[in-house]
């Protein structure tokens, strides 16, 4: 992640470059992991999440055109990224529209939920976290918001989405970038690893990079 002292998380007021217009979060689920009820859970929460912030989720086919994010969901993390839950990658320009998601050390850190909608939500939270990164170009976490460094398993899955919801100024927290990725670790804690968003010490829940 990019560091940071004062940023607003304002993601529907710039977009990247400057350019304007509605983004295609082009969604890749390279292991054939989801569920209807998962995809249909992921489709209404991320819409709810980025409402305002012109960015469209689409499975399958998705059109190319410069306006264009891919999120892939992977089975797993790489074997240097333990615990991290999803990462945006950060190129020389700023942070890249190549987001991912890890879908087992997620429902791992969720203590293998039994209902699909509950790791839908999950999945789409990790995921706009991730785009919020993005969009914004805005590396560092916040204390508060869709880009707060950490959540609970219970917060991640719950029908409230609430804690997600940008409210006023990015106030920074903590010293991880984006691209280290958002971790869970044993204690159930949102962290930062190097390469996405990462482990933090936070009691909170593990860190979304």
């Amino acid at each position: 992640m990019v560091k940071a002292t004062a940023l607003l998380l304002a993601l529907s007021a710039l977009l990247p470059s400057g350019r304007a217009g509605e983004w295609a979060v082009c969604v890749r689920d390279e292991a054939a992991l989801l569920t209807a009820p998962s995809r249909a859970a992921i489709l209404q929460e991320f819409q709810k999440l980025m409402a305002g912030e012109r960015a469209k989720l689409i499975f399958g086919a998705c059109p190319e055109r410069p306006l264009r994010i891919d999120l892939s969901i992977s089975a797993a993390a790489p074997e240097h990224l333990p615990g991290v839950l999803g990462r945006a990658r950060r190129g020389r320009d700023g942070i890249e529209p190549r987001l991912e998601v890890f879908y087992y050390p997620l429902i791992r850190y969720l203590g293998d939920p039994n209902s699909f909608t509950a790791i839908g939500r999950a999945l789409a939270r990790v995921a706009a976290h991730e785009a919020g990164h993005f969009l914004a170009q805005q590396g560092h976490h916040c204390s508060h918001g869709l880009l707060r460094h950490g959540y609970s398993a219970y917060e991640l899955s719950a029908p409230d989405s609430h804690p997600f919801r940008n409210t006023g100024r990015c106030r920074p927290a903590g010293s991880e970038a984006a691209e280290d990725g958002l971790r869970a670790d044993a204690s159930k804690l949102f962290e930062q690893p190097r390469d996405s968003h990462g482990p933090d010490s936070d009691s909170s829940g593990p860190p979304i990079r």
